[in-house]
């Protein structure tokens, strides 16, 4: 009912007597408040969406690139927006403007496979003129709506996507271009969809965002939406702003726009309404809404203090009213900033700053409060707008999530698995068959008979028709297709191939087919007649339809059949810059012959020993690649899938790939299978019991896992990183650890392959070598862990880190116990490799879910008694056990610890090589330059030799930004500072003697870690220092494109005097930096490292002061700066001059920046902390501003 407030609402005081009742008998008083243990554990939730803005990403400062989110903790990434317009009466179409972004968005689930990745409708502009109505109209009628939902799926099909959010912002409201029939019109559109999307049998999902305020919550009809949607996205943000300032029942009145104590209220509306608590994901805001106040004296949120206007625009967003959490967080430390929190109860945060500006926002402490009432309210998840609004390096993301580290990860989950088949799937046509039996042009609701099998099942789609295709196994094919009649190709939706087209036809006098897919293509399919109807047939070859493939499949290729015979499962090498993957019998040309038959003149009588290898790129090879016909089948019983044995049948004919393998390659005559030589001494073959039907692809598929980011390759020989180097293959082994981040040099417009390892981007590695009985490289593969659970945690092992606890524990002692078994058989080589030399001491590669770090040093080993083994060992290892006959593996319980400098040291040497740098030319320059080349330079000696000095690191650093000019990448002369930090340099509390540090190069002193043997590099073991970023810097460092130094007024903004003076020193100061890092040392024994660092930097500065004063009044300046003005009437102004010497102050604070973190061994992150100092002399001649001179 209406109230003295003038409108309607939903609390105590608008509900009487006459209060309406709902449908259910309720609405008034008290609602039915769900309720739940509170507790802050973000990860647990079902649902963490985000949103990313696409319309942000044409700003020139504060980007965020789709590849540098921290996506392992979230569930879903919105893609905000993708808008429509009409295309003709009652059609639309979605706008595909952003199709870049949303194809690199999309391709993060490469490495984030869990990730759904929706697109996001509608938003607040585009319920703006002049698209305020489309979505009335477009809902207004079911053609249209019909039409709508079309676009909608053929949008997500082309695009991969996995649903759809619709931000209709909003229905039923006058005021944005709403109608009442809206309130049903979006049931039926919800409804339409919800059809479209469960025939589609995608696993699309439906969300819409909806409002916190009874205003414009009206318009939805809520218990109705409930049936057609996934969740709903509660808008918890918003609640004020600037359009209160003009409404008589609101106000314009300071309030914080995240207020608790409204959320609830809002939420009681939903309640009210019937919907489900886990339905419902809540808001948070990675932004702040601003005002300028009114009376700066008056800055609390109590509905007396008041706004004038927005507040001033941010440097970055540049719109009134609204700051990015970067830019809230940029000048948090400013000398002028007052940060109040009004605590649990409402949660509100806010800043008072610059005189007369305020911001309310949240953090840390208000996400933590606000979790718990999420959690308090059994909500199903949360929400972010907008992903792209925080930190260069996330730090409200980090202070939501919390510790979420270890979700960054790498590899696959099944279903993970099984949507990555779908992205490659279309390139390969690896699930597509041909209709069984043939068919007729003839509309299918005519009543004619159809029969099975003339259509593509549901889910499939046709991609083109033939009269004589050839089917792929264990599909069939009945009869053969007679004149006028064809079969349809059909495959998956998810997986349609694209840009398909028959070539091969005859052309003029040509008789017969000769098609042939070019480069960039694959065949997916051919055909013996001229046209799908078979009026004319080829009589000599067949058309091919060939589709557009991708180059992770082109760059593989076949070697030529092997001259020479190979045993066992030797095989012919692959060229350098490539590795193997697996090897064929059968011709690589696809004549069909075989590789025996091009053995000498005559050819050979053996087949198996005359092959053809696999190679691909090295570094972005497939990994766990089995050819069909190796692959254990599965059933699904009762909801769970059940691997079996491989039936003769299986093993024989070409299966396809299962849904979570790709297929790489295909071969007629793969490798044999157990069974196979199983069958040799009793005469048995697969052709004397297995033939493959006519009209069926005799080919066997090569299936592998899809890519990941995981790489198995040496990254550099050892022999460019020292002059003592191990690089036996049977004897000498290296584990190393290699990591990238493309953000930290915003002059590299080029992101390299994350499966490349080629120091093209900024990146930190490290490589231990030496003789095989002190390192054990493989027992992350050869070595099963008990594991309570059967599904291995999926962790990605990072060496570069912005976590500072992490960097500080890299030399605490830890020690960890578990239990291990080797994968293959009993006293084989793989299982004895850890002996060699005792097993006590040797270094170990971890896997990535166990431990610390990635190396660990081997305590002590026991066997366990076969006894035991019933009380440790899980069911699914004495599954995995007896699968693989390992049952005679022994169990070993293996204690670990990161006091590698305990390691016995009569087992050769162990070497330790570090480089660190975002100087591009620094991996080809010192890195991975090859010996021969580097000595012809003047001969000087190369890192990790005798007599490689300060200087010679100097000329190579130099040599390497020489490279970087070469490439394009950067163009900026930088003030060089290369330094060496000796033992001799460090003073005895372990930081640099002032001696030794050139008399314009500024470092900072910090606390030093604990000592281990290489001692010379502890000033190193810190973060390194966040500064501004700008269009010529070449490390992107998170604050925004300009640094507010001082602006500051009088004194506190509390204080009224503050009125009546006002004094602000403006500042922008951009610096562009390059750095390096290198040690070489021998690791075990302990000896003294050779450590180099490099450091070029180019600080600009220009400066304004602007005083505005109307008496005279001396004052403290924020920075201990006395300004007089002397003026004795308001009315006019008087000369005044002002001095000001500031003294040296921190220009930027430290911020965090990923440093180098690898337990027990290495902790990589300098500190350089910017000071400066400010000297201006202002003389004011009657006017209000004045410029200011250095």
């Amino acid at each position: 009912m209406d109230s003295k407030h003038g409108f309607c609402g939903y609390t105590n005081e608008f509900c009487g007597s006459g209060c309406q009742p709902n449908s259910k008998g309720e609405g008034c008083g008290t609602p039915k408040r769900p309720s739940c243990p509170a507790e802050v554990a973000p990860l647990k939730l079902p649902r963490r969406v985000a949103y990313y803005q696409l319309f942000a990403l044409d700003r020139d400062c504060g980007v965020k690139e789709p590849e540098d989110l921290p996506l392992g903790a979230l569930t879903h990434l919105n893609l905000a927006f993708v808008n429509f317009e009409p295309n003709g009466t009652d059609k639309w179409r979605l706008d595909h403007t952003d199709s870049y972004w949303i194809k690199r968005a999309v391709a993060t689930k490469l490495r984030y496979p869990h990730l759904r990745v929706n697109i996001a409708i509608g938003g607040w502009a585009f319920n703006d003129e002049p698209t305020q109505r489309y979505f009335s109209n477009m809902a207004s009628r079911h053609n249209s709506r019909e039409n709508f939902v079309k676009d909608v799926v053929n949008f997500l099909r082309q695009y991969g996507l996995n649903g759809v959010d619709i931000d209709w912002e909003y229905p039923a409201a006058f005021d944005r271009g709403g109608t009442p029939a809206d309130e049903d019109n979006y049931v039926l559109l919800l409804s339409q969809m919800r059809q479209a999307f469960d025939r589609e049998g995608a696993g699309w999902e439906i969300s819409i965002a909806i409002p916190s305020s009874y205003w414009y919550l009206k318009g939805f009809a809520l218990e109705r939406l409930q049936r057609y949607v996934d969740y709903f996205n509660f808008m918890s943000y918003d609640i004020y702003g600037m359009w209160d300032r003009d409404n008589k029942w609101t106000g314009p009145y300071l309030k914080g726009h995240t207020d608790w104590s409204m959320i609830e209220l809002g939420l009681d509306l939903l309640w009210r309404n019937g919907v489900e608590p886990k339905k419902v994901n809540m808001g948070f805001g990675f932004y702040g809404r601003s005002f300028t106040m009114e009376n700066p004296s008056c800055f609390e949120p109590n509905g007396i203090c008041k706004f004038s206007d927005g507040g001033n625009p941010g440097s970055c967003s540049n719109t009134k009213g609204v700051l990015t959490y970067e830019e809230i967080a940029s000048r948090n430390h400013s000398l002028d900033v007052v940060t109040i929190y009004e605590g649990k109860e409402t949660t509100v945060k806010y800043n008072v700053y610059g005189v007369n500006q305020w911001v309310s926002y949240d953090d840390a402490q208000s996400f933590h409060d606000k979790l718990e009432h999420l959690t308090s309210r059994c909500l199903g998840g949360l929400m972010i707008w907008a992903i792209d609004q925080d930190t260069s390096d996330f730090k409200a993301f980090g202070e939501l999530m919390g510790d979420y580290a270890h979700l960054n990860l790498h590899g696959l989950d099944a279903d993970s698995a099984e949507e990555l088949s779908d992205l490659f799937g279309q390139y390969n046509g690896q699930h597509c068959y041909v209709t069984e039996r043939c068919t007729k042009d003839r509309d299918f609701n005519s009543g004619d008979t159809v029969h099975e099998g003339e259509k593509c099942d549901p889910g499939y789609e046709s991609v083109a028709k033939a009269h004589n295709p050839i089917q792929n196994y264990p599909r069939k094919l009945y009869d053969k297709c007679e004149k006028g009649w064809y079969r349809h190709i059909c495959c998956p939706k998810k997986q349609l191939p694209k840009e398909c087209k028959w070539i091969g036809a005859p052309e003029r006098n040509h008789h017969g087919c000769i098609g042939e897919c070019g480069d960039g293509t694959f065949e997916l399919n051919s055909d013996d007649a001229v046209d799908p109807y078979g009026n004319q047939l080829c009589y000599q070859g067949r058309r091919k339809l060939c589709c557009r493939s991708t180059k992770l499949f082109d760059d593989c290729f076949w070697t030529k059949c092997s001259q020479t015979p190979y045993a066992s499962d030797d095989h012919p090498d692959c060229p350098d810059g490539t590795e193997y993957v697996t090897w064929r019998n059968d011709k690589p040309d696809g004549s069909g012959g075989m590789c025996q038959e091009e053995y000498g003149t005559r050819g050979s009588p053996l087949k198996s020993p005359f092959r053809s290898s696999l190679c691909c790129p090295k570094g972005r090879s497939f990994q766990n690649c089995l050819w069909s016909n190796s692959i254990q089948p599965t059933r699904e019983r009762n909801g769970t899938t059940i691997v079996e044995v491989a039936t003769p049948e299986e093993i024989c004919l070409p299966r396809m790939c299962p849904k979570n393998k790709i297929q790489v390659a295909l071969a007629l005559s793969p490798p044999p299978t157990k069974l196979h030589r199983e069958w040799r001494g009793s005469g048995e073959t697969c052709d004397s019991n297995f033939k493959i039907p006519k009209d069926t692809d005799p080919r066997f598929p090569l299936c592998c896992d899809p890519p990941s980011l995981w790489n198995k390759d040496w990254p550099v020989d050892p022999e460019r990183l020292w002059e003592e180097y191990f690089n036996n293959k049977e004897k000498d082994k290296a584990v190393w650890s290699y990591d990238t981040q493309f953000e930290h040099n915003d002059k590299d417009k080029h992101r390299a392959s994350p499966d490349v390892i080629d120091g093209s981007d900024a990146f930190g590695f490290l490589m231990l070598n030496g003789p095989q009985e002190a390192i054990d490289d493989s027992f992350h593969k050869t070595m099963t862990i008990v594991r309570r659970n059967a599904q291995i945690p999926k962790v990605k092992r990072e060496i570069f880190t912005k976590n500072q606890t992490l960097i500080d524990k890299v030399f605490e002692h830890a020690t960890e116990t578990f239990y291990a078994y080797c994968n293959y058989p009993a006293g084989s080589p793989e299982c004895e490799r850890l002996f060699l030399g005792g097993a006590e001491d040797t270094i170990i590669s971890l896997p990535a879910h166990v431990g610390e770090g990635p190396f660990a040093r081997v305590v002590s080993i026991q066997k366990v008694s076969e006894e035991d083994h019933k009380i440790l060992i899980p069911r699914h290892h004495f599954e995995h056990r007896s699968k693989e006959r390992l049952n005679d593996n022994p169990l070993w319980k293996i204690k670990i610890d990161y006091n590698f400098h305990l390691a016995r040291q009569d087992r050769g040497k162990v070497k330790i090589r570090v480089d660190y740098s975002n100087l591009l030319g620094y991996w080809k320059e010192i890195t991975d330059s090859p010996a021969e080349r580097r000595r012809k330079r003047n001969f000087d000696p190369l890192p990790g030799e005798p007599g490689f000095k300060i200087e010679h690191f100097r000329k190579m650093v130099a040599r390497g930004e020489e490279y970087d000019r070469i490439i394009g990448r950067r163009s900026q002369k930088t003030v060089k500072r290369t330094l060496s930090l000796k033992d001799s340099e460090l003073e005895p509390n372990g930081h640099l003697s002032t001696s030794t540090v050139p008399p314009d190069f500024s470092y900072s002193k910090r606390s030093s870690h604990g000592k281990r043997w290489w001692g010379a590099f502890k000033e190193w073991l810190r973060k390194l220092t966040t500064v501004t970023k700008d269009e010529l810097g070449d490390l992107p460092l998170s604050w925004s494109k300009s640094v507010n130094l001082f602006k500051a007024s009088a004194g506190c903004p509390q204080r009224t005097w503050n009125a009546n003076l006002r004094v602000d020193l403006n500042a922008e100061v951009s610096m562009q930096a390059t750095y390096a890092y290198y040690m070489s040392a021998t690791f075990i024994p302990p000896s003294k490292p050779d450590v180099f660092f490099y450091f070029g930097v180019e600080p600009t500065a220009a400066l304004e002061l602007v005083m505005v004063g109307s008496k005279r009044q001396s004052f403290p300046f924020m920075l201990a700066l006395t300004v007089c003005w002397e003026d004795t009437d308001t009315s006019t102004i008087s000369d005044a001059a002002a001095r000001l010497r500031t003294g040296q102050k921190k220009i930027v604070d430290t911020l965090s920046y990923p440093g180098l973190a690898i337990k027990g061994i290495a902790a990589v992150g300098p500190t350089l902390d910017v000071y400066g100092e400010v000297r201006t002399q202002c003389q004011v001649f009657g006017a209000q501003e004045c410029d200011c001179i250095e």
